[in-house]
């Protein structure tokens, strides 16, 4: 419907520029680019959510002095163009704008449906970044490990590259550590080792690129002396004059000269002047709190720098702990290792023997100042099995993958020792007990004498008188005295006649 009105608008109306609200334009660009470079700019052309079909027209115009303008038809909604900076007398360095007009063709008449505006940047310096890499794999933050070789390389932007390879005739990158000169390298590389942990680095790097160009200095010819025999010659002799590498000399020196020129270019820009240590060779100090000014328009450079945090990376694994259990027993295992702190850990737990790649990762993650976690787990199952515990530990400059497998085995189920034992032992005592009691009863019984008492209260003394006490115990006493002795040891007892009585004992 959109588009059926833009045409109406288009047909009826005496004006060119009629803007269909249904399209939109998207503009990117190379930005920032040095000064001297060309830039590229890229659109896509919209209708709704879907990149446009059709014939278009694109008008390019920016508005440096002199402008840079051109006109391009295509029949899809996405085209490029560029625009060349290379003459630094008109473009200076700052901020410019592009703008983009799109027109939709209908019969071989352009009409004007939208148009777009984009800032982009000319830079003094050259632009790009300080990378490191360690095992030629790019270090994503400024952590290092203490390990391995850094190579710290200089990463220009495309366009800036470009410009450099097609124009300059010499570029050489000078490098620092903190304010230390380590001297120049000639392919925007440097490489360190950093064996103390936990310090940190300012690493900085100084691109310079000449535009002037070499001296052609002409080989001469070699030339031969001859000398003429006399008196005390017995033959003539040749000399030969030995001519070095004419142009290898004019390299390193045309080289001495750039490095000389910077030095004396920037002294009093930078605090002081150091005789480096680290490189046999005078150079300002490079402290990342220094402007830079520019040399002029022969020479160009840019200023990159980084800093560098020196860490251990993870080694020396340990697990402890039983990795044969039963099942139904708790699997405990106690990991260890060495490094840096901010370690990150988690494990997981797989199916039968399993073969790491390193790539392992899990859902969440614990962190640990101290390398020294526990592992704990339950088995249930009530088979034989094979299980892998991966153990994944990291930190700033390293990641470990770690297996260990456990074996889960069924035992046969046996009474306990005591069910056993103590039945047996307290066993044995009853009958030791016993047999030391029967023992000692035949070996004692002939010691004891057992006396009978027979106590005959059956008989009856029908005539018996009631006594007092005082005559009972009369009686008794006069029967003591008088009672007869039974040969043999044994008394009779003394039988009372039946018409006895008690007397008085008064």
């Amino acid at each position: 419907m959109r588009e059926k009105v833009c045409l109406l608008l288009l047909a009826v109306t005496s004006v060119r520029e009629v803007i269909c609200s249904d399209y939109s334009v998207v503009m990117t660009s190379d930005s920032p680019i040095v000064t001297g470079a060309s830039i590229s700019f890229h659109a896509k052309l919209y209708k709704g959510n879907q990149l446009a079909e059709g014939n278009y027209r694109y008008e390019w115009i920016d508005d440096a002095i002199p402008r840079h303008a051109g006109t391009l038809d295509s029949e899809t909604g996405e085209i490029s163009w560029s625009a060349d900076f290379s003459d630094k007398i008109h473009y200076p360095p700052g901020p410019y704008v592009m703008q983009l007009t799109i027109y939709k063709v209908y019969l071989l008449y352009p009409w004007m449906i939208t148009s777009q505006r984009l800032i982009f940047n000319l830079t003094e310096n050259l632009n790009g970044n300080l990378e490191s890499y360690q095992n030629q794999v790019q270090v994503n933050s400024n952590f290092v490990s203490n390990a391995t070789t850094v190579v710290h390389k200089v990463s220009l932007k495309k366009t800036d590259q470009e410009y450099l390879d097609s124009t300059a005739t010499k570029v050489l990158t000078y490098w620092f550590i903190g304010c230390d000169y380590y001297g120049p390298s000639d392919n925007y590389e440097f490489s360190r080792n950093y064996t103390t942990v936990d310090e940190e680095y300012t690493v900085g790097a100084i691109v310079w690129a000449t535009f002037e160009p070499i001296p052609v200095t002409t080989t001469p010819a070699p030339t031969t002396t001859t000398i003429k025999p006399n008196a005390t010659t017995a033959a003539p002799t040749t000399t030969t004059s030995v001519v070095p590498n004419v142009a290898n000399v004019e390299k390193t020196r045309h080289r001495r000269d750039l490095e000389k020129d910077i030095v004396g270019k920037f002294r009093g820009k930078y605090m002081s002047l150091n005789e480096s240590t680290a490189y046999n060779e005078s150079f300002p100090f490079f402290c990342s709190n220094n402007t830079i000014i520019a040399l002029g328009p022969n020479l160009t450079y840019g200023v990159f720098t980084t800093k560098v945090s020196v860490k251990q990376p993870i080694s020396n694994i340990s697990v402890t702990g039983n990795n044969w259990i039963r099942h139904s027993d708790m699997l405990q295992l106690s990991v260890g290792c060495r490094g840096s702190s901010g370690f990150k850990y988690c494990y997981s737990f797989r199916d039968g023997v399993y073969n790491v790649t390193g790539n392992e990762t899990c859902d969440t993650q614990n962190l640990i100042e101290k390398c020294q976690f526990p592992i704990n787990r339950l088995f249930i199952t009530d088979n034989t099995d094979v299980h892998t515990v991966i153990i994944i530990i990291s930190n700033e400059v390293s990641k470990m993958v770690y297996p260990v497998t456990v074996n889960v085995y069924k035992a046969t189920k046996q009474a306990q020792l005591s069910v056993i034992v103590v039945p047996v032992v307290f066993s044995l005592a009853a009958v030791v007990l016993i047999v030391f009691g029967v023992a000692y009863y035949f070996q004692n019984r002939s010691r004891f004498t057992v006396e009978v008492a027979d106590f005959n209260f059956g008989q009856q003394y029908a005539d018996m008188e009631y006594k007092t006490f005082s005559e009972r115990l009369k009686d008794s006493m006069s029967n003591a005295f008088t009672r007869a002795s039974i040969p043999g040891g044994s008394f009779e007892e003394t039988v009372w006649p039946p018409g006895h009585k008690y007397g008085s004992m008064t």
